[in-house]
């Protein structure tokens, strides 16, 4: 369930108060806290945003208001140029919010390597009534250990079950996953034929994302850090 606070308080524009809880919460299991204000926000006065993000919060806002998306969740990392959109087409599968936010969040983490906050839902304002974003978990925490579908990160919780696929297989083998929500794994003769083919295979269909590697054989290698 979204929150949806109708009022703000008076200093409710003070963007320092973003930044009031700036450690993370180190459970990937918890959910995205969500707050959609009645308020809708203003991407041309979240001066602290990038321009590309900025230009990416108002694509996402036209494209709800012409029905090209049904919902939409917008990240970003204060003062960084880290950020992170995850939509969800009208005609497709409804995916939740949390699913939408988590991905989004998780995306934003791995490239600001630290904390991301909610900034909008469906083009609505997601500061509380003190004016800071909540402070969210480490989406990304918790992934070494033994391959377990519903860990991996970028993906929705519907991909997560058809990428558990994977670990039913045997022999060598490496799963490849991009903050974009692309994934893949390859088999080979050897693990490193498996990886070399899975990042080949990922930069071709992939030509634009970062490759990342996930798994080998049934062990996550994952580093939650694009630095």
């Amino acid at each position: 369930m979204v929150r949806v606070l109708s009022k703000r308080a008076p200093w409710a524009l003070l963007a320092l108060a973003m930044v009031c809880t700036p450690a993370l919460a180190r459970s990937p299991m918890q959910r995205p806290v969500l707050l959609m204000n009645s308020t809708m926000v203003d991407p041309q006065a979240l001066t602290w945003l990038s321009d590309d993000g900025r230009k990416a919060l108002i694509g996402a806002i036209a494209d709800l208001k012409a029905g090209r998306s049904y919902a939409f969740v917008f990240t970003a990392a204060p003062g960084a140029d880290a950020w992170a959109t995850r939509s969800t087409s009208k005609a497709g599968d409804f995916l939740s919010v949390d699913d939408l936010a988590r991905n989004a969040l998780q995306t934003c983490q791995f490239f600001e390597n630290g904390p991301c906050y909610i900034v909008s839902i469906d083009g609505h304002d997601a500061r509380d009534a003190f004016g800071g974003y909540p402070a969210q978990a480490d989406f990304l925490a918790g992934q070494s250990g033994t391959f377990s579908p519903r860990k991996i990160p970028f993906i929705t919780a519907a991909e997560q079950v058809t990428a558990g696929a994977y670990a039913s297989q045997t022999g060598p083998r490496a799963f490849v996953v991009t903050p974009s929500d692309y994934w893949l794994w390859r088999t080979g003769k050897t693990e490193f034929d498996a990886i070399a083919t899975a990042y080949a295979d990922c930069r071709k269909s992939a030509p634009n994302q970062v490759c990342v590697l996930y798994a080998v054989d049934d062990k996550v290698v994952f580093a939650p850090s694009h630095n």
